[in-house]
């Protein structure tokens, strides 16, 4: 026994009426396509709309990016080398002291490492 042409049930009251419009759960195959193709369409749209936010924003990051950049070189055009050097020597010390402090944490309180 065959079920509705509709919805597949074979205890659909629609199932002997074959030309009938049906119980309300079948699309045509027309309807099909134009559903799947509008929403083929906003999902083209959401694609288009998205990439071109994102490349607005990649370049607007970049003008940002170029501006720091600039701002950056000014800055240490500025700066003598001497100056410079005690910078970079200051950050390194900085450094090496951040290294002990995490080495120090390490050891336990009774002074043995293991």
């Amino acid at each position: 026994m065959k079920g509705c042409m509709n919805c597949g049930n074979i205890s659909c009251g629609n199932n002997k009426k074959r030309d009938c419009a049906g119980c309300g759960r079948w699309i045509s195959p027309e309807d099909k396509i134009a559903e799947l193709e509008k929403d083929l369409s906003e999902e083209k749209e959401f694609r288009r709309s998205f990439i071109h936010d994102y490349r607005e924003q990649v370049h607007n990051d970049n003008d940002t990016m170029k501006q720091w950049r600039e701002e950056a070189l000014k800055i240490m055009r500025d700066i003598s080398a001497c100056e410079l050097m005690k910078v970079v020597t200051k950050a390194k010390q900085y450094l090496a002291l951040e290294k002990l402090e995490n080495f120090l944490k390490e050891i336990p309180d009774d002074g043995v490492l293991s």
